[in-house]
């Protein structure tokens, strides 16, 4: 009954159980979910110098052979990690803001990165904005009625002095989802910037982890035990398109081969990403 529901946040939970039907339609798609491969096989085959996030929320470091920078994020979260470890934060900023001189281009993996913070278009996107970015609209409830919206307003990220400008790539999958897409589609704008991989998740409406009154939003729980989760405003690009439902397509549409990275130890979007810096 629900399977049709075009908001990407929408889940079911109980106890063990957890039903999102977008996860299962790209699962019976034939996409392949990367938690637990690319992050392995990037450490080991096409890293160097590799220095790790607080919490666990990613790592950075130099391509091998190839004067490129390379910078995973496996979850947004990258504001908080200043207050976890600032020093270790502060070299991953600086990693970026004050770029190695042997440095040609970054990559930023966002693959099955499942969201998080909205808080890191501050702390994250803004790294690389050196004039203020206007990359969409947004508009939230007024109501609890379906349509009850109230009207679209201007997505904007200011200007950073001294934000990154060398080229871009920003790797992106069909599991990349909410924040991880946002930020994607907010450096999309960018002239220095592409975007690799495939077609995101389609869940661009953020939500609130809590009810919120002031929202008119948040997760809620049906009389008979089951957790409902759904998106809290709507989104749109600076296209006038939205992409709930739908997800955001890449510069260059390149599906991760399984089949490759099982028999060869390859990844082939990295490969693709490289390639189109070095």
């Amino acid at each position: 009954m629900t399977a049709t529901l075009l908001d990407g946040h929408y889940s079911l939970s109980r106890d063990s159980i957890f039903y999102s039907p977008r996860y299962d339609k790209l699962l019976a798609q034939g996409y392949s979910e990367l938690y637990f491969l690319n992050d392995s096989l990037a450490l080991t085959n096409y890293l160097e110098s590799v220095e790790t996030l607080p919490a666990q929320i990613g790592y950075y470091g130099k391509v091998k052979n190839e004067n490129l920078q390379y910078f995973r994020l496996a979850g947004f979260g990258y504001g908080a990690c200043f207050a976890l470890d600032n020093q270790k934060a502060q070299k991953s900023k600086d990693f970026i803001l004050n770029a190695p001189a042997w440095s040609k281009g970054l990559i930023i993996d966002l693959r099955s990165n499942g969201g998080g913070d909205a808080t890191d278009l501050i702390a994250f996107v803004k790294m690389f904005t050196p004039t203020e970015v206007n990359w969409g609209k947004r508009r939230y409830r007024i109501g609890q009625g379906r349509f009850d919206y109230g009207p679209w307003e201007p997505f904007v990220i200011s200007a950073t002095p001294g934000a990154y400008s060398k080229p871009i790539v920003v790797l992106v999958d069909r599991f990349s989802v909410s924040m991880a897409e946002i930020t994607t589609m907010a450096l999309a704008t960018l002239p220095n910037v592409t975007i690799i991989g495939e077609q995101t998740w389609g869940g661009q409406g953020p939500y609130i982890s809590e009810p919120s009154e002031m929202f008119l939003g948040g997760p809620f729980t049906l009389p008979n035990g089951w957790a409902v989760q759904m998106a809290d405003f709507a989104t749109k690009y600076n296209d006038d398109k939205c992409y709930e439902g739908i997800g955001f397509p890449p510069d260059i549409n390149i599906k991760f081969d399984l089949n490759a990275y099982q028999a060869t130890q390859t990844d082939n979007q990295l490969e693709a990403a490289i390639n189109k810096l070095k």
